[in-house]
């Protein structure tokens, strides 16, 4: 069975372009990880990171635990069609 799970940092695009136009040394800072990053998943032969989109939601609303098993049960599902699942 699926479980929760901290996989991923998120940046608000609001915050990472305020920082790239104030701050001088971000932008190379950031390319660097973007870097790292690429050379990472075609180490892992993963698709480059712009092929995948998210949906995020916040913790915090209302409606996230709905979301959260939405999520779960996907999972659970899509393993077991993988034949990964219990």
């Amino acid at each position: 069975m699926a479980e929760k799970q901290d996989k991923y940092i998120v940046f608000k695009m609001d915050e990472v372009v305020y920082l790239s136009e104030n701050n001088p040394d971000f932008e190379e800072a950031w390319e660097k990880i973007e870097d790292h990053i690429k050379a990472l998943r075609e180490f892992q032969k993963k698709p480059p990171i712009e092929a995948n989109k998210y949906i995020i939601c916040n913790q915090d609303e209302p409606y996230a635990e709905k979301v959260m098993q939405a999520i779960l049960e996907g999972e659970d599902a899509k393993g077991m069609a993988q034949g990964t699942g219990a």
